[in-house]
């Protein structure tokens, strides 16, 4: 129960920097949702806060991912879907060799393959 009312409040403060933020739009909106967050860190609810990683996919990453799909513009997409294709196949690729390569100097023990698996 602790961790939904933490939760709540991290939406709150997400809440109350967009709606500054729509009234004075000097500052851009990430700088005030920065200090919300900076704010927040000062409760002393939040001292010993763990999200779990599960919650944290489900509750932030999906809605963002979700929001991203809803307002994405179809004909940009289809238009630099060549570009988008390409840089995501070749930057998944370089990701994984290097940490593949880290983690065979770092852990001798496992293989090459092993490591880029």
């Amino acid at each position: 129960m602790e961790t939904i009312f933490l939760v709540l409040l991290i939406v709150l403060a997400v809440v109350t920097a967009n709606a500054i933020y729509a009234r004075f739009n000097l500052v851009p909106v990430a700088f005030l949702q920065i200090a919300a967050g900076l704010v927040l860190s000062f409760v002393p609810l939040y001292k010993h806060f763990e999200l779990e990683p599960e919650l944290f996919l489900f509750g932030i990453i999906a809605v963002l991912m979700f929001n991203d799909g809803q307002n994405t513009n179809i004909r940009k997409l289809m238009h630099q879907m060549g570009t988008t294709l390409s840089m995501s196949v070749v930057l998944a690729i370089i990701t994984i060799l290097i940490v593949g390569t880290v983690t065979h100097r770092l852990i001798p023990q496992f293989s090459l393959a092993l490591a880029l698996a």
